[in-house]
C-alpha cells in the first residue's frame, strides 16, 4: 500500500468517526498539552509519554492542537530523515 492510499483511507475512516460523533466533538473541549491553549473539537494528535516505577510501565498520551500536531511530527520526520543521511 502507497502512502498516499493509507493516507486517504486513514482520512475516511476519520471522516466516519466524526460523522458520527459530530455532535459530541463540537463541545468536547481539552487543552494542548505543548502549547496550553484551549481547544473546543477533537484533538490534532496525542504525544505519547513513557515511565516507569519498578516493574510496573506507564504511559500517557495527552491531547495536541493540530498546530502542535504538526510541528512535532514534522519536526520528528526531519530530525529521522537527517539521522538516515548520516548514517550513510
Amino acid at each position: 500500500m502507497t502512502l498516499e492510499r493509507a493516507t486517504i483511507a486513514t482520512r475516511s475512516s476519520e471522516e466516519q468517526a466524526s460523522s458520527s460523533t459530530s455532535e459530541q466533538s463540537s463541545t468536547a473541549r481539552f487543552v494542548c498539552d505543548y502549547c496550553g491553549q484551549c481547544c473546543t473539537g477533537r484533538p490534532g494528535g496525542s504525544g505519547l509519554l513513557l515511565w516507569t516505577r519498578g516493574n510496573e510501565v506507564r504511559y500517557d498520551e495527552p491531547p495536541l492542537c493540530q498546530e502542535c500536531a504538526n510541528r512535532i511530527t514534522v519536526g520528528a520526520l526531519l530530525r529521522w530523515s537527517w539521522e538516515q543521511d548520516g548514517e550513510s
